[in-house]
């Protein structure tokens, strides 16, 4: 069959399903407690676009990927200068296309928030 435009309805309702879709991902793998699979979640949520940084799902999800993280300094310093070279308001902008942006961005700044 010929792919046909969406209405801006099913458009949004396909938007809701997958963001229901994804939300569900986030709470398997943050129950799961499995690294991988949390990163995997959150970038999709971030490419899917439409969650709030206030998304308790998302935060609960960030909160264990850290926990599971405990990043040592070194990875954490590395983070951090691999965001500065996908900020182009830095002097280390390097381009950007960064998936450590957005979501990821605001993980590695609550991460060295409550760095030890």
């Amino acid at each position: 069959g010929e792919a046909k435009e969406l209405t801006p309805e099913e458009k949004t309702q396909r938007e809701i399903e997958n963001r229901k879709k994804i939300t569900e991902a986030l709470r398997a793998a943050t129950k799961a407690r499995n690294k991988e699979q949390i990163q995997i979640a959150l970038a999709t949520a971030e490419k899917a676009g439409g969650f709030s940084r206030d998304n308790l799902d998302i935060i609960a999800a960030v909160q264990a990927f850290n926990e599971l993280n405990e990043l040592s300094d070194e990875v954490r310093n590395k983070l951090v200068a691999d965001m500065r070279k996908s900020d182009p308001m830095s002097a280390d902008y390097q381009g950007g296309g960064n998936l450590y942006l957005g979501i990821f961005g605001l993980m590695t700044v609550l991460v060295i928030a409550g760095g030890k």
